[in-house]
Order: structure tokens, then C-alpha cells, then sequence
């Protein structure tokens, strides 16, 4: 069976494929202001990961699908999304990685109340920027749960001229509980990976030499995965949303914390029966003392005839709603130190406050519109840390504060007992979140905001 076109539905039972696959030309007709509704029901559902119907797992759902709709629209169309809550928990929805009006952001008692059970909410907003984006829960104490059973899904703003490629296919990774019977395609901790919440691996059929286009999104709440091509070259094009300079990733390799993006550009063999893997990298070792194999996460099959040569890749236009410099020099200066304690259930401080990331805590700086910010990310704990940055995207700055990283990011990892430093330009006004990007160490005091005035 071919992979399923836009306008079908990934459906939750006896599924044989469940690769999400997207029109590879934009729209004809010119881009113009418009409004595109939706409508978002989140409840309970049931998802069999296996097509054959087996492992069931109980868990939530937008519309019955997990993930759930893809919301599609042109740049410069304003989007309407009513959010039904049908599931027992309250939760608002945070628009992972848009820079987008402050009340529209979606962080839970900052900057709308939750969302009860059996109430609504319609989010309403013009995206600026076009990209790979997501949707889930900003709830922070319910976000593990409902995010971590299935409510999550993909945002795509077409950009206006997309790369010439063959297939354009969304690949939304999370990881399910395996249960009590080990499984030999879980990893190390027990963790099942699924391909947009069918078991991997998935396998994709295409012509040799053709060139794939992977909108990869993390919804995994807790897990940073590695994710490794073998036999292709990945091409980057976009990371976190934005457009980029197109490079390929070192030594073929992406860390993906939760939430984070990469558009990427992947050419097949150009020799029919050929296969190339994306792979999970695990680290450890077995039950029987050996190192730990990747987990294969998705398969490329070449079959039929070659296509013809393709041009070499060309990088996206970039977005000229960012700043081309940002002033260090004049910049508001700040660490942001991540610590552990034991001493109570609230685990996770930063600058020596677990917070709830409610308006109640004081913020941890305040700016006027446009004020370059930077910002020390220091974590002194034993385990790696990914920070979340709302309606705000950033450089990484070099060590020596000599220039940045050619790339934007809303997500930053941060190894244990490292630094690294950040810079954006503070101009969308309101009240933003800096929290765990990890939804456990999020509700456990793990995260603060900031002001735009």
C-alpha cells in the first residue's frame, strides 16, 4: 500500500503503514490572507501499534488519530483552532516553536487558564513564520500524561518556494511503554520507538537516486533521541522551524531533544534493490554484555527505474523576519542555573526556584521590546537538559562569544555539568516560558518566564 496522501487519515486499527506522506509542490495560485479552521477534540482512544492489530495501548487522541490532524496552511494565512477537552484532565495547547501573540501561546496560568474537561477554547492567530512547527498540552502537570499517551501532533506553514524532492513525508518519533514482556525492539530502558504511533521500523519504497524530504519532530516528553542515517547522506534544511544554511549533519547524526524539528534532505542509492536505514543510536549494553545495536526506526527500499539526476540541494530562502545581527554588545545578561535536590517532590530548580511556571512567580528578568538577550544555560546536574524557549527563537553562541552557530533554535540540549550560551532578539512582547523541554522535570520545578514590555 502506498503511504497514505494528505486528505486521508492515519487510522488507529489494522493501520499497514503509517507514514504520513505530504504533497511535494506548494500551491499554485499566490499566497493571500485568509482564515483556515479547525477543529481539535482531544479524548480517549485506543492505538494498536502493530498492523496486524496487536499491542493495544490505551491512551488520548486529537480527533481519534495520534498524532493528531496535520494542520497545513500557506504563510500569511491566519489560523483558527477550536480545542475541545473530552479527556478527564485540564491542558491547554502550546504551539511549539511559533512566534506567535503572547495569548495565543498556550502555557497553562501564565498566559490562558486550562482548558476543563468539557470546555473549549479557540486559538486564533496569523503564523509570521513558515516551518515545520508542532502542537501539544501546556499543562505542565498534566502534560506527561496526556502528551505521553498520543496528544500531540504536526503544524506545517508552507514556505512559499519549497526544494525540488520526490516524496515529502512527516515522521512524528514518540516512544510507548513495552509492558512486562521484553520486546526485542525496545530500547535499553524498556521503551517502545514508533514511527507517526505505528511499531517501528517503517518502510518506505522509492525510485533509486530519489531524493526524500523528512520533516522529523521528537514527541517523545522525556527522551533525547539520536537518531543516525546509514547508507544516505542527510542534508540539513531547516532546524526548529527555521530555514537554515544547508549542511550535512556531522557524521550523519542528529540529537533530537524532545519537541525539536529538522527538515532533512536525504538522496537514495541510486542502484535499484538497494536499502538505507534511519536508526535510533542506543548506548549501553545488552543482556548479554554486548554494545547495544541501533534501533532501526525506518528503512528506504530502492525498486523500479533511476530517476534522473537531481540538482544539487539549494538552501531554503531564509527568513527575513529575523535579525541578520544580534547586538551583543548592549544585551541584557543573565545565567539560568539548572539544579537537582531530594529534598522534596518539587526536584528541579532553576536559579534556586522550582517554579510552576504560573504568573504568581516572580519572572526571572524583565525588557523592554527589542532588547538583545543572552543567556548562560549552566547545568550542574549529572544528566543531559533541554530547555524549551516560547515565542522567541535563538542562536547558540560560539564559547567565546565570537559569533553563532548558522541556525535558530527553540530548543537547546545542554550536556551534563555544561554551558551554553544563548541569544535572541526579545521582540515579541507578553510573558514566555523558559521551561524543561522533559515534561517530568517541567512539573517538578523545572521551569520560569520572562517579560517583553
Amino acid at each position: 500500500m502506498p503511504p497514505l496522501p494528505l486528505n486521508r487519515r492515519l487510522f488507529l486499527t489494522g493501520a499497514s503503514l503509517c507514514v504520513l506522506e505530504l504533497p511535494v509542490k506548494a500551491e499554485e495560485k499566490p499566497f493571500a490572507p485568509n482564515s483556515k479552521a479547525f477543529e481539535l477534540t482531544a479524548g480517549p482512544a485506543r492505538l494498536t501499534l502493530r498492523a496486524d492489530g496487536s499491542m493495544p495501548v490505551d491512551g488520548f487522541a486529537f480527533n481519534g488519530l495520534m498524532p493528531g490532524p496535520l494542520l497545513r496552511l500557506p504563510l500569511g494565512t491566519e489560523l483558527v483552532a477550536k480545542v475541545a477537552n473530552h479527556t478527564p484532565k485540564p491542558f491547554t495547547l502550546h504551539w511549539q516553536g511559533l512566534r506567535l501573540p503572547n495569548a495565543m501561546d498556550g502555557a497553562a496560568n501564565l498566559t490562558q487558564a486550562p482548558i476543563a474537561p468539557n470546555e473549549s477554547f479557540t486559538y486564533r492567530f496569523t503564523p509570521p513564520d513558515s516551518g515545520l512547527f508542532a502542537y501539544r498540552p501546556g499543562q505542565l502537570a498534566t502534560a506527561q500524561e496526556l502528551q505521553g499517551h498520543g496528544l500531540f501532533g504536526l503544524l506545517i506553514v508552507d514556505e512559499p518556494n519549497p526544494p525540488v524532492v520526490d516524496r515529502d513525508l512527516a515522521v512524528v518519533l514518540s516512544d510507548w511503554s513495552a509492558g512486562p514482556k521484553p520486546a526485542p525492539n525496545a530500547s535499553p530502558e524498556g521503551r517502545l520507538l514508533a514511527v507517526n504511533s505505528a511499531l517501528a521500523p517503517q518502510v518506505v519504497q522509492a525510485a533509486p537516486g530519489a531524493r526524500l524530504r523528512l520533516r522529523l519532530c521528537n514527541a517523545s516528553t522525556d527522551m533525547v533521541m539520536v537518531v543516525a542515517f546509514e547508507d544516505l547522506t542527510a542534508t540539513i534544511i531547516a532546524v526548529d522551524g527555521q530555514p537554515c544554511p544547508a549542511f550535512e549533519a556531522v557524521r550523519n547524526t542528529l540529537p533530537l531533544a524532545p519537541g525539536a524539528r529538522f527538515d532533512v534532505l536525504v538522496d537514495l542509492p541510486k542502484l535499484g534493490a538497494q536499502t538505507a536505514s534511519m536508526s535510533l543510536r542506543q548506548l549501553g549494553q545488552d543482556a548479554t554484555g554486548q554494545d547495544t545495536k541501533p534501533l532501526r526506526l525506518m528503512l528506504f527500499q530502492t525498486a523500479g527505474a533511476p530517476r534522473a539526476p537531481l540538482p544539487d540541494v539549494v538552501a531554503l530562502e531564509q527568513n527575513p523576519l529575523l535579525p541578520a545581527e544580534i547586538k551583543l554588545a548592549r544585551a541584557k545578561r543573565l545565567d539560568l542555573v539548572i539544579e537537582q535536590r531530594t529534598s522534596t517532590d518539587k526536584k528541579w530548580t532553576l536559579n534556586g526556584i522550582a517554579s510552576d511556571g504560573s504568573a504568581a512567580d516572580a519572572p526571572l528578568f524583565s525588557v523592554p521590546r527589542g532588547t538583545p538577550v543572552s543567556l548562560g544555560l549552566i547545568n550542574k546536574t549529572e544528566q543531559v537538559q533541554a530547555l524549551h524557549l516560547h515565542g522567541h527563537t535563538a542562536r547558540i553562541l560560539h564559547a567565546l562569544d565570537d559569533g553563532w552557530d548558522p541556525y535558530w533554535r527553540d530548543t537547546i540540549l545542554i550536556a551534563p555539568g555544561k554551558t551554553v550560551r544563548i541569544a535572541f532578539l526579545a521582540d515579541n512582547p507578553g510573558r514566555w516560558r523558559i521551561e524543561s523541554a522533559m515534561a517530568v522535570m517541567a512539573a517538578s520545578g523545572l521551569v520560569g518566564w520572562f517579560e517583553v514590555v
